[in-house]
């Protein structure tokens, strides 16, 4: 992302509420509730530091946009349960 830490903060924030509200518009299922869950307690950097992680190990991932990365990323360090 060439954006700064503010911005980077609030685009991710962003794409947490999409997340949080995606069930209203008939999102549903473990995956969404794991998600959910995995994200109670994180902070807005910590949620950019996740995702920036995500992208300097993916390389291959650049092209998407950030929110399929972000949800990528997110998948990836959730537990399972």
């Amino acid at each position: 992302m060439t954006m700064s830490s503010p911005e980077q903060k609030a685009y991710t924030m962003g794409i947490v509420n999409g997340i949080l509200i995606s069930p209203y518009f008939g999102a549903e299922g473990k995956e969404i509730d794991r998600i959910k869950k995995c994200l109670t307690g994180m902070s807005d950097s910590q949620l950019v530091a996740i995702h920036m992680n995500y992208l300097q190990k993916n390389p291959a991932t650049w092209h998407q946009t950030p929110h399929i990365s972000f949800l990528n990323a997110l998948i990836e360090v959730c537990p399972k349960s």
